[in-house]
């Protein structure tokens, strides 16, 4: 189900100009953050309903930066290569934004993973290396567990779908 919701914003957003200065996303993020306060409206449950791509996007760029060198970890981890980097980005661009917004994690292999967390004992991860697989596991419960590999090309794997599927069941 998709709900819209209609929230009045006092200030041009980019590209829009009144008194020759264009907004911002500051703006909007500001203004929102004032908006859900006033009046306790706590209630509102955006679970999906905002497009969490371009925070995803930018923390996948930090891990980059951060764990672009050998030992990033003090363990010896590998350097985040840039094929994993470029490969996750993919991902994330088209994996449905109905699904909550995954951790990015740097792997000391040099791979990115993606991993959301329900609870204990319910999550899904998504590792990818660079390589066009995708290395994945799901945790749905007690003993009830799927993992494997898939090939990753053009579009989200249909096991990873239905992977985020059985966990958030009603995205």
């Amino acid at each position: 189900m998709t709900v819209a919701l209609t929230i009045p914003f006092p200030y041009p957003l980019e590209g829009e100009r009144t008194d020759g200065e264009a907004g911002n996303r500051s703006n909007l993020m500001t203004y929102l953050a004032q908006w859900l306060l006033e009046e306790d409206r706590t209630e509102i449950d955006l679970l999906g309903a905002i497009d969490w791509t371009d925070c995803a996007l930018e923390s996948l760029k930090q891990i980059y930066e951060e764990c672009s060198e050998e030992n990033w970890d003090g363990y010896g981890g590998t350097p985040i290569s840039l094929e994993a980097y470029l490969e996750a980005s993919r991902l994330l661009r088209i994996i449905p934004n109905s699904f909550p917004m995954p951790d990015v994690l740097p792997e000391p292999d040099g791979g990115i993973g993606l991993e959301w967390y329900k609870d204990k004992g319910f999550s899904f991860v998504a590792s990818l290396g660079g390589k066009t697989t995708i290395t994945y596991v799901g945790r749905f419960g007690r003993n009830n567990q799927t993992y494997g590999t898939e090939t990753f090309t053009d579009s989200v794997p249909s096991v990873i779908l239905n992977g985020l599927k059985r966990l958030f069941p009603k995205q």
